[in-house]
């Protein structure tokens, strides 16, 4: 997602000019919203095309100010960023708002959803505007930090789960918020994450980054709970909000923690414990003893072996992503693409698949991670493009691969049918879009309105299909 130094200007204008200015609504209006659960959809008041899911604490009341939260997901499912940190946000007493609008897409999208939000927000409820902060999901995750990065000084902290920074953007000495980092274990963009602390921390910028076992997702709760903490830890260093009860207990929390990766022999995760420990409760307790655990270890020959290990898994994984990459990409203007057959082996899928359902161990990590970057880098982005350039027979192929890839997933089935249609090849879509029935998909509406299926509406084929059909809601993913 890139931004012209004319957009910049203009989000920070935008933004900024919103925060206060405008006028509040009335106290009623708040009253009326609920307490302790997750309104689905909140309009904007000044934009009814523009809408937020809403969570308010249990507690809250216009009795001092708040602190929020605005969260991205690349789907505008706010509902499903804010169920994310529920319970996070009701232990800690923040405001979440989740935009039903901003997606992965044009930077314009996201930046009027999130003005809009930010405006409603602002006006609807007493908010703190020393505990501002924004969170999102892959794509969204950069939308998060892009907004932070052009409104400098006027966010906190950011929580980038599944994603890092905007690929234009990378950070700064300059940045003015902390960073907070969650990525799965098996995500396509671990490597990304692992690749910002290393940078963050040579900034010497306030920054965590957590790794939860699990794909590409939004991260599951108690590891949001942990991203809120680490947010209340910094806060109470800056002596906004503090707790001494609860400085206690986060520290006592993280130093089990650390503990506990020593003695199961993880001396990697140990030693970043106790050194994070000292950065981030140095203004606040006692952590001459956690500095002192944390040099020790970086004396160990165990930790450095195990250093080497990491880096040398990291180092054979980038190289396999480049040269994937380059086997996906390298064709994409010749006039004939490979066949499907010796792409593959090329890309040694087969071998991939094996080691991916191998017993739990980094080599099966290794191979689910690019086996996911594949999928995506056909299904969104090759698939995109060609789609962008008319040429849908080479679209269709990409969604070959990620079929090939992914083929219990509907979205695949589904934009491939769509891509066939468009080329021409009717067999090939109802095939396509029967398959994706099968697959779970359930949306009538979605496939009666879909511009990119025009030629195959009177076909006796597409009727069936469709008459099998409810009218529930499962739209698929379109690149």
């Amino acid at each position: 997602m890139r931004t012209t130094s004319k957009h910049r200007a203009l989000c920070c204008a935008l933004i900024l000019a919103t925060a206060g200015a405008a006028t509040p609504l009335s106290a009623r209006a708040e009253e009326e919203l609920p307490r302790g659960q997750i309104v689905d959809k909140l309009e904007c008041a000044a934009d009814s095309q523009q809408s937020y899911a809403l969570y308010l604490p249990s507690g809250y009341a216009r009795t001092h100010p708040w602190p929020i939260l605005y969260l991205f997901d690349p789907s505008a499912n706010g509902k499903r960023a804010v169920e994310t940190f529920k319970k996070a946000a009701e232990t800690y007493g923040f405001i979440l708002a989740g935009s039903n609008n901003s997606k992965n897409g044009p930077w314009g999208v996201s930046l009027a959803a999130a003005q809009a939000m930010w405006r409603d927000a602002n006006r609807r409820f007493l908010l703190d505007d020393k505990r501002v902060y924004t969170s999102g999901w892959s794509g969204g995750a950069r939308v998060a930090t892009n907004i932070a990065e052009l409104i400098a000084g006027s966010v906190a902290g950011v929580i980038g789960c599944g994603a890092g920074f905007p690929e234009d953007k990378p950070p700064t000495r300059d940045i003015k918020f902390a960073y907070f980092g969650l990525i799965g274990n098996t995500d396509f963009n671990y490597f990304e994450l692992y690749g910002l602390g290393q940078s963050l921390e040579k900034l010497n910028l306030p920054y965590r980054i957590e790794v939860f076992a699990g794909p590409h997702q939004w991260p599951p709760e108690p590891y949001t709970l942990d991203a809120l903490e680490w947010m209340r830890i910094l806060e109470m260093d800056n002596g906004i909000a503090k707790d001494e009860k609860l400085i206690d207990v986060l520290l006592e929390k993280r130093r089990a923690r650390a503990k506990e990766a020593e003695a199961a022999g993880d001396l990697v995760a140990a030693h970043q414990e106790y050194k994070a420990i000292a950065r981030d409760f140095a203004p606040l307790r006692h952590v001459d003893d956690d500095a002192a655990r944390a040099a020790e270890l970086e004396k160990d020959a165990r930790l450095k072996k195990q250093l080497a290990a990491e880096e040398k898994v990291i180092n054979a994984e980038k190289g396999t992503l480049e040269r994937i990459y380059r086997s996906l990409d390298g064709f994409r203007a010749e006039p004939q693409a490979p066949p499907l057959t010796s792409l593959l082996q090329e890309l040694h899928v087969e071998d991939l698949r094996k080691k991916a359902h191998q017993p739990e161990s980094e080599e099966s990590r290794s191979a689910t991670r690019l086996l996911t970057a594949i999928w995506v880098r056909s299904f969104f982005y090759l698939s995109q493009d060609a789609m962008e350039r008319k040429d849908y027979n080479r679209a269709a192929y990409y969604l070959s691969v990620a079929v090939e890839i992914r083929p219990e997933i509907y979205d695949g089935w589904y934009n491939r049918a769509c891509a066939w249609a468009l080329a021409g090849n009717r067999k090939k879509a109802l095939e396509d879009l029967r398959t994706a029935v099968e697959r779970g998909y359930r949306d009538r509406a979605q496939m009666e309105s879909d511009s990119d299926l025009t030629s195959l509406r009177g076909d006796e084929h597409f009727q069936e299909i469709l008459r099998g059909l409810s009218n529930s809601s499962s739209p698929v993913t379109k690149p």
